[in-house]
């Protein structure tokens, strides 16, 4: 016991329970027996602040959820950032989060008012922001080839996905090759995804065609068979946008339009070719092909097939037939049997000429057409020679067109003023298309 005077200051009291006791004492000296006691607590120590469950790194979303925790009874201020402190309880949900660095701090007080002086803190980023994905290189427009290699890239870190036209998404690396594409119009999409789980909602995209056809040429219109002539037009086509190459038989393929024209051409047979390139640069693997044959060269005016001299002045005392020139050229059946068959003709004197185109009896049954196919008459009012041309009437034409071959035997009769007579025969072959 310490005598004492009220109030009395205590200092320094230790964290825990105390108990202060006061007696007094009177003049005489009596003491109370029962002293006056005052029991109390010191607590002068902060709680500890924990943060149990929150974000940690960077996330892709603009809300979290903290847990946080103290001693019991113990309340709690909150912060974002540079906020300022709020009161808070535990789960705290935080919306709106911006991109970017965030800190989140929580402190507790205890009952007594302690506040924790080293808030518990959170540190993490916010990235919301979905990367950007970009195609690189790879195929534009039309391209020829069945495979294509495409190139892209995203930000440092990020995975990507590609699809095909309407496939499925599937991780894909760059640089991709793509093979065993079908012809026609084909979209490559690319998306990344950041490392925190952000995608591309708008992927990149590459539009291109496949096409690997080639094109199919066609020879519309020019010379067939046998023709007298040095020159010859050719006309050709192929599919909307192609090029064309043509050449003479074997000489070089060079850049041609349609129609092209032919001079100068040697007399013998000839093979023109042409063939297309597509707009891609598909080139027809099979030209297309027109043979005919050129034959500039006169026959002989008399040549000495049939008949005598050359009359003389006087029908009177004409006892000679003309001399009868015949000569025929092999044909198509195509031609022959729409146009019709051109044999060279000649006499030596003014004569009517008769020309009669005739099949065995054979071909006659078998196709069902008469032995004498064509029957052509030709006036000559001077000698001379010339081309005629046999017309198959239409009902052979039919039975004739699809034969792969045709044999003809030609009999010109020649007759002249005096009524002298000359003939002679020749054989005339068509052929057909080879099946």
């Amino acid at each position: 016991w310490e005598t004492c005077t009220s109030p009395l200051d205590l200092t320094g009291l230790t964290d825990g329970d105390h108990t202060l006791h006061v007696r007094a004492s009177d003049g005489a000296g009596n003491t109370d027996a029962t002293p006056a006691t005052r029991t109390f607590t010191v607590d002068t120590t902060a709680p500890d602040t924990t943060i149990d469950d929150g974000p940690t790194g960077t996330i892709a979303s603009a809300s979290a959820t903290f847990t946080f925790s103290s001693e019991p009874g113990a309340t709690f201020e909150c912060r974002l950032d540079t906020a300022a402190w709020e009161t808070c309880t535990s789960p705290l949900d935080l919306t709106g989060l911006t991109d970017g660095d965030h800190v989140f701090d929580v402190r507790a007080t205890d009952g007594v008012g302690n506040t924790d002086a080293t808030p518990a803190t959170r540190s993490f980023t916010v990235d919301t922001t979905p990367p950007d994905t970009t195609i690189d290189s790879g195929p534009t427009g039309t391209t020829t080839s069945a495979s294509a290699t495409v190139a892209f890239s995203s930000e440092p870190g990020a995975t990507l996905e590609c699809r095909l036209d309407a496939g499925a998404w599937e991780t894909c690396t760059s640089p991709l090759d793509l093979t065993g594409l079908v012809d026609g119009e084909h979209t490559l999409a690319v998306r990344a995804t950041d490392g925190v789980g952000n995608t591309d909602p708008s992927p990149a995209t590459r539009t291109f065609t496949v096409d690997t056809t080639a094109p199919d040429t066609t020879v519309d219109s020019g010379p067939t068979g046998t023709t007298t002539s040095a020159s010859a037009t050719v006309t050709f086509s192929s599919e909307p946008g192609a090029t064309f190459e043509c050449r003479l038989d074997t000489a070089a393929w060079a850049t041609c339009t349609s129609p092209h024209p032919l001079t100068d051409v040697t007399d013998g047979d000839h093979t023109f070719a042409v063939r297309a390139t597509d707009a891609a640069g598909n080139t027809d693997p099979s030209p297309a092909t027109r043979t005919f044959t050129v034959d500039t060269t006169p026959p002989p005016l008399l040549p000495p097939l049939v008949g005598g001299p050359v009359d003389g002045p006087t029908a009177a005392a004409d006892r000679l037939p003309p001399m009868l020139h015949l000569r025929a050229f092999r044909h198509r059946v195509a031609t022959a049997t729409r146009r019709g068959a051109v044999v060279g003709v000649g006499c030596s004197e003014a004569c009517r000429l008769t020309l009669v185109a005739t099949v065995d009896a054979g071909t006659a049954r078998r196709l069902r057409v008469p032995r004498r196919l064509s029957t052509t008459a030709v006036t000559f009012a001077a000698p001379r020679r010339r081309l005629v041309r046999l017309v198959i009437p239409p009902s052979a034409r039919l039975r004739l067109r699809d034969q792969r071959l045709v044999r003809l035997v030609i009999r010109a009769t020649a007759s002249d003023a005096a009524g002298n007579t000359a003939s002679a025969t020749v054989p005339l072959t068509l052929v057909g298309r080879s099946r």
